[in-house]
């Protein structure tokens, strides 16, 4: 092969391999920009989908700003319907908005955007105590009440009573408001009425309380001056009984003896009612003294086991331990436990037994009446110890009494700062606990 031959066929390889080194070239270029194309397919498709999804999500947004203005719509209806008052009030207590019924209450005509000091409408004597206590009410209204008197449309005086609590303002955001102010809602009761019957109440506890004074003094004074003729009539009926003024024959001692035992009942019962007036009227007084409980059982025993022994009643005095000491007033404590022992001897049957017992409870103490009489009814026993109260049943309508000494015994003992208390049964007996404090000043009865 000669030397040209030889160098086109040297030519041509180069050529063909400059042709492949190109379509090389070509064939990644080409796959450079599938690639590339691949690249901008998926960017445009996510494109897609984030615009759909915020399609989506306007769409969503325009449903829930209709739903809002379909919300405020039916509140501000509410507001302005609703049957009572109602106003938005920002910090320094300008009304912003009210409702149609405060409107109307307060004389107003623009109830939307107000722009008027509350304490515009609020009576002069109230507003000082109001401007003084809203700062702390606005701060934290919830659980919190202001009653203040206004003046309405037709000039009468209202007690309305103020309740609030903190509001999100966008409730309140009404076409043309677009304020952002912290602010309150309040709601006004009108509790005038209510004042009405309190005051009322007051008067008439009042009008009862002089009333119940007056009788307590009338009975005092009255009791006080029948005595004196009483205590004649008794004196002259045991002297002509006594045949001071010379012989009486029988019939005459029998009706002089029924005047006498009446004129006795008689004199019980204003004694009891003079007591009685006189713990009510605050005009008892207590001689107080240290005494030892058993030197009053022992003088007591001795007054009453006469009367016991008449209807062959056991009597029993039980004191532990002996050395009993207290503050009291020793006629009053005598008073007492002598009404207690009459009556728990006069309810019991013949053959009975009334125990008298006496105790030390720390800084009190107690003494107790228990008997084995009739009993007491449960229904009964809550008006035992009050005035003129008396057991109707068939057990004892033999017996005869004021009704005025249990009531008597209560008000002494509360006089001496104590408390007493009934345990019964029907036709087991009774029991009377009488607990009074050491020293008399232990208990504050004002309390």
């Amino acid at each position: 092969m000669d030397s040209s031959e030889t160098c086109k066929d040297e030519y041509m390889e180069n050529l063909r391999l400059q042709a492949y080194d190109r379509l090389h070239e070509l064939e990644k270029e080409d796959k450079i920009r599938d690639e590339l194309d691949e690249k901008l397919k998926s960017v445009l498709h996510e494109l897609q989908v984030h615009q759909i999804e915020l399609e989506l999500q306007n769409e969503e947004l325009r449903k829930a700003q209709a739903e809002l203005v379909v919300q405020r719509e039916s509140y501000y209806h509410l507001f302005h319907r609703a049957p009572v008052g109602y106003a938005l009030l920002d910090e320094n207590g300008i009304i912003r908005k009210a409702n149609e019924l405060l409107c109307q209450i307060i004389d107003c005509h623009k109830c939307d955007d107000m722009h008027e000091p509350l304490s515009k409408y609020i009576l002069e004597e109230d507003r000082v105590i109001y401007m003084s206590r809203f700062k702390a009410f606005f701060k934290k209204p919830e659980g919190k009440t202001l009653e203040v008197r206004i003046k309405d449309a037709n000039g009468n005086i209202l007690h309305m009573e103020m309740r609030g609590r903190k509001e999100i303002r966008e409730y309140f955001s009404f076409p043309g408001n677009h304020e952002r102010a912290s602010m309150i809602l309040i709601t006004f009761n009108d509790v005038t009425e209510r004042k009405k019957a309190e005051q009322a109440t007051l008067k008439a506890m009042l009008a009862a309380e002089e009333a119940n004074n007056i009788k307590s003094r009338f009975l005092a004074n009255m009791s006080h001056e029948l005595r004196t003729p009483l205590t004649s009539i008794i004196g002259f009926s045991e002297a002509l009984v006594g045949g001071e003024a010379g012989e009486l024959n029988d019939d005459q001692k029998h009706y002089l003896t029924y005047i006498e035992e009446g004129g006795n009942h008689l004199l019980n019962l204003i004694n009891d009612l003079l007591d009685i007036s006189k713990t009510e009227a605050g005009k008892m007084e207590l001689s107080l003294e240290q005494i030892k409980l058993n030197d009053i059982f022992e003088e007591i025993e001795h007054m009453i086991y006469p009367i016991a022994s008449c209807k062959n009643i056991n009597l029993n005095f039980v004191l532990e331990p002996d050395d009993i000491i207290f503050d009291a007033d020793p006629g009053k404590i005598k008073q007492i436990l002598i009404n207690l022992i009459s009556n728990a001897i006069k309810f019991t049957p013949e053959e009975g037994t009334v125990e008298v017992s006496g105790r030390s409870l720390d800084q009190v103490i107690e003494i107790s009446v228990e008997d084995t009489g009739i009993g007491i009814p449960y229904d009964y026993q809550k008006k035992i110890f009050e005035p003129f109260s008396q057991i109707n049943s068939a057990s004892n309508t033999e017996q005869k009494g004021t009704g005025l000494g249990l009531a008597l015994v209560k008000k002494l003992v509360e006089l001496h700062n104590g408390t007493i208390q009934l345990e019964s049964e029907v036709s087991k007996g009774s029991k009377f606990s009488v607990t009074i404090p050491k020293t008399f000043n232990l208990f504050d009865v004002s309390k």
